[in-house]
């Protein structure tokens, strides 16, 4: 699952917006719910999880670290927090091996034509 796809399911889950620039308890918990969900399913590093919600790598890594006490002392995040990790897990069970390999391939084959693009618009530059 992406991050959009995570946000918008955290947003939905829990009836907030993990996006708003707010330190409501509500909103912070649900920040948290999706930073550790990112970090523990994806390679993503702790700056570009951030970004993805405005927010830097510090933000991410207390929340990350905070989480599971904030899970034990809040049943309904904790609730909360199994539905979308089962719906999270779901989602990465329908993924087939030869999907994730052909996705690779395509990327593989975008970063290619965008690294060669650079190269010819730098060539431009200094002519």
């Amino acid at each position: 699952m992406e991050a959009k796809g995570l946000k918008i399911l955290i947003n939905d889950e829990l009836s907030v917006n993990i996006e708003r620039n707010t330190r409501e308890r509500p909103v912070v918990e649900a920040r948290a719910m999706y930073f550790t969900i990112l970090k523990h399913n994806t390679n993503l590093t702790l700056k570009t999880i951030g970004e993805t919600v405005g927010r830097d790598h510090a933000t991410v890594l207390y929340a990350i670290r905070n989480f599971p006490a904030w899970l034990d002392q809040n049943p309904y995040l904790k609730k909360s927090y199994d539905v979308i990790l089962e719906k999270v897990q779901e989602e990465y069970k329908r993924l087939k091996p030869k999907d994730i390999k052909r996705q690779n391939a395509d990327l593989k084959y975008q970063l290619f034509n965008a690294k060669q693009q650079i190269k010819r618009l730098q060539k431009e530059l200094t002519i």
